[in-house]
C-alpha cells in the first residue's frame, strides 16, 4: 500500500511539474530560449566494446533532435569516488562514455542525463535509468576465420555432474 500511495505521489508531482513546464512555455513564447523538450523523448542506451582503446562505451542517444547537457552515472567498482561526470562540447543528442573497469563484476549503474530542446535552454529534463553492466563486459567474441594461429591441441575429461548443474 505504501509503495504504491509513494508511487502516485511521484506521478503527480511529475504532473505538476509537467503542467507548470507547459505554462511558463507558453507565457514566454516559442521564440525565448527556454524549451520543453517533446513528451515522446526517450534516452536510449547501447554497450559496446571498444578492443582499440580497451574499453566498454556507453552510448546515450536521445529519440529525436534533444540535445544531452550533461550525464552523471554512479556505479561501484567502476570509478573512483563511484560516479563519473561527463559535459559534452557542445551539445548533442548522441554522448559516448568511456568506461575501463578494473575487475570483471556486475555493477548496476544509475544513468542521470540532462536533456534540453537546444544548446542554449535554460530548462533540462532529467532522465534517470538504471543499465546492468555485465560481468565480462570487456571481453570480446571472437570469430574462427579471426584466428591467425589454430589450437595446437586439446583436453579431454569426465563430468560427474550434470553439465546445467555445474
Amino acid at each position: 500500500f505504501r509503495d504504491l500511495l509513494a508511487k502516485k505521489n511521484e506521478l503527480t508531482q511529475e504532473l505538476m511539474s509537467y503542467t507548470e513546464q507547459l505554462k511558463q512555455f507558453r507565457s514566454a513564447g516559442k521564440d525565448s530560449g527556454q524549451g520543453v523538450i517533446p513528451t515522446d523523448t526517450k534516452l536510449n542506451i547501447t554497450l559496446k566494446s571498444n578492443r582499440m582503446q580497451g574499453t566498454v562505451e556507453l552510448h546515450l542517444m536521445t529519440s529525436n533532435y534533444s540535445v544531452i547537457r550533461a550525464v552523471v552515472i554512479f556505479a561501484e567498482h567502476l570509478f573512483d569516488g563511484e560516479a563519473c561526470m561527463l559535459h559534452p562540447i557542445p551539445p548533442s543528442n548522441n554522448v559516448i562514455v568511456q568506461i575501463s573497469p578494473a575487475r570483471d563484476v556486475q555493477t548496476m549503474m544509475t544513468i542521470k542525463a540532462m536533456a534540453g530542446l537546444s544548446s542554449n535552454s535554460v530548462q533540462y529534463h532529467v532522465f534517470e535509468l538504471n543499465y546492468v553492466m555485465p560481468k565480462f563486459a570487456m571481453y570480446h567474441c571472437v570469430e574462427a576465420s579471426q584466428l591467425t594461429k589454430k589450437p595446437e591441441g586439446y583436453c579431454s575429461f569426465f563430468l560427474s555432474e550434470r553439465p546445467h548443474r555445474i
